[in-house]
């Protein structure tokens, strides 16, 4: 019985983790975005948002592949945006030798929306207008015009 509980209480003491800067990222991306007339440092940043990949280890068996294209994913659905700035990735790891532990990926940085938001709230309704007489005035904001006036 004492064995057990020796046992027990040095389980702790050699228990591990460690998280390693890996890479600094200026720019990244896992989504298609237009580069065209963007200014990053006037859009509208989320600041500090993680995301992470991560892998179960059973008696030194990986279920599942964690990658940091999985982690930089993560972080822009957290973000709610496509584009991560000023990142860093960071390779994690904890666990019980021999027994059970996790590795995976952590990504902190700023997320970016470059693509505006194109929800239309109302549809306009264009009864009795001849097609002719209606034309997108503003790709951006999705309004439209008649020769009635804007709608």
């Amino acid at each position: 019985m004492k064995r057990i509980l020796y046992t027990l209480c040095l389980l702790p003491l050699i228990a591990g983790c460690s998280a390693t800067r890996y890479s600094t990222l200026t720019v990244a991306s896992t989504k298609n975005f237009e580069t065209k007339e963007i200014n990053i440092n006037k859009l509208e940043r989320s600041k500090n948002v993680t995301g992470s990949s991560w892998a179960l280890r059973i008696i030194g068996i990986p279920f599942g592949s964690p990658t940091i294209e999985k982690a930089v994913e993560d972080t822009l659905e957290n973000g709610n945006g496509d584009l991560l700035v000023d990142g860093a990735v960071y390779t994690k790891w904890w666990g019980f030798p021999a027994l059970i532990g996790a590795t995976g990926w952590y990504v902190k940085g700023d997320v970016v929306k470059t693509s505006a938001n194109t929800k239309v709230d109302t549809i306009p309704t264009f009864e009795n207008t001849p097609i002719e007489n209606i034309k997108l005035s503003n790709p951006q904001t999705n309004s439209f015009e008649t020769t009635q006036g804007e709608i």
